[in-house]
């Protein structure tokens, strides 16, 4: 997942700086940057992730901090602004 995660942030990097090049070429409007970037923002940030709980794992999903829902094994969505969750491993564990 850190590899993912530092591809995307080295296209970002790369994106913005041929934003910032066009920009300085007066090839682009400013406040038309700044708005499509803004708006740019606001979707990635209230984009739903999508999670997958194994077979022997459960997710508990709150939703403003409060409990919503359990999810079992396979694949959910969780919006980050609205929701967080907890796995809970359900395997039985000996000593």
């Amino acid at each position: 997942m850190a590899n993912r995660e530092a591809v995307v942030f080295v296209a970002i990097l790369a994106a913005l700086a041929v934003v910032v090049y066009l920009v300085a070429a007066r090839a682009l409007n400013p406040a038309a940057v700044i708005f499509a970037l803004a708006v740019i923002v606001a979707l990635v940030y209230l984009s739903p992730r999508i999670i997958e709980f194994r077979e022997y794992e459960r997710g508990v999903v709150f939703r403003l901090g409060r409990f919503h829902r359990v999810a079992g094994p396979g694949w959910i969505l969780v919006f980050p602004v609205f929701e967080s969750y907890v796995a809970v491993d359900m395997r039985v564990r000996t000593i």
